[in-house]
């Protein structure tokens, strides 16, 4: 039985025997709707990885972020050897997730200000697409200029009528805001409205609330990231809507931020005997010193995760599910505690 399907029999068979209890708080209260998890993959980490989430039950999809869009409408792509198969061998679908160059605003404007290279962009995706096996692709275009945003929609639009008509997918990352057009050029450069109408699926990079351009905090608190999905519920229909959940964390020190992975912060804290303390936020942290430099360390672990979810389900019981960055480094006992958590 599918990993959806026993959570419906689960929940079933609990509202039944919660209802011949005679609990009146859950008699007749509608089951959650299985919730969806998207992890990415970006380095070769998906090898040891992927085994451990599929062994837990805990991924419905899978991406792939090894494309990269070129200012003349070319894909530059590159797939492991082996990884669509692996992913479709463990019976899940697997997504291209494609950026615009290393987040590089000039090569989405090349494209969106062009007809040719858009029709051009439009095409290499969807014969990529279909030639190396993938179910659909994940749009990953950051950092854009404001300027774009019409052309972005525009785009976004006809990209997904291409991809539907041959079977396949569209799915988006974006930007977290909290309002429309947002606070910064990338975020202005995203009509969630207009995205959200075209998409299947909708993601919100709901981390890096903190980072090398801030001071040290967490890189996304649970009640930050639910007025981000309070405000995404105004625009996108929830049944498309993903909430990021980060699987890293950062160190800050003297020359701003690198990103460490629980397994890396966990080493530090053992190499420097720093006591890992809990933020208000829910996430792990530490402070260590080192060549006389203070450094300060937010990270997930099991309790930040479970945080997340729990704010998910409490305050967003209605939306698709979440999206992990990335796979690599983590906890292995996140993916078991993710299938755990959810419905």
């Amino acid at each position: 039985m599918e990993r959806s399907s026993v959570r419906r029999t689960a929940v079933a068979l609990l509202i039944v025997l919660a209802s011949a209890c005679g609990n009146p708080a859950t008699a007749g209260a509608p089951p959650l709707a299985p919730k969806q998890v998207s992890a990415w993959a970006f380095t070769n980490a998906w090898k040891t990885s992927l085994p451990v989430a599929v062994s837990a039950n805990a991924l419905t999809e899978v991406g792939g972020d090894w494309w990269s869009s070129a200012s003349d409408g070319r894909v530059d792509s590159w797939t492991p050897d082996g990884f669509v198969a692996a992913v479709h061998a463990d019976g899940l679908p697997v997504l291209a997730t494609v950026a615009n160059g290393a987040f590089n605003p000039n090569i989405s404007h090349a494209i969106l200000s062009h007809p040719a290279r858009r029709i051009a962009q439009i095409g290499a995706l969807v014969t990529r697409c279909d030639d190396e096996g993938y179910d659909g692709v994940e749009l990953d275009w950051e950092s854009m200029d404001a300027g774009d945003r019409d052309a972005f929609s525009a785009f976004v639009a006809d990209l997904a009528t291409a991809l539907h008509a041959n079977g396949k997918i569209l799915a988006i990352a974006v930007h977290p805001k909290l309002s429309e057009p947002g606070g910064w050029s990338g975020a202005k450069a995203q009509d969630w409205a207009a995205l959200g109408a075209a998409v299947d699926e909708f993601k919100i990079m709901t981390y890096d609330e903190h980072g090398g351009w801030s001071k040290p905090g967490p890189i996304s608190d649970p009640s930050w990231a639910d007025r981000v999905l309070d405000f995404a519920e105004t625009q996108v229909p929830s049944a498309k809507i993903w909430m990021g959940i980060p699987f890293y964390g950062y160190d800050w020190g003297a020359k701003g931020a690198r990103s460490v992975t629980w397994k890396s912060a966990e080493a530090l804290a053992e190499r420097y005997h720093a006591s890992i303390l809990r933020d208000d936020s829910g996430e792990a942290r530490f402070t260590y010193k080192k060549v006389g430099v203070r450094h300060t360390v937010f990270f997930q672990d099991a309790g930040s995760v479970t945080t997340k979810l729990d704010m998910m389900l409490t305050e967003h019981p209605d939306i698709a599910g979440v999206a992990v960055w990335s796979m690599g480094g983590e906890d292995p006992t996140f993916w078991s505690l993710i299938d755990s958590t959810l419905p």
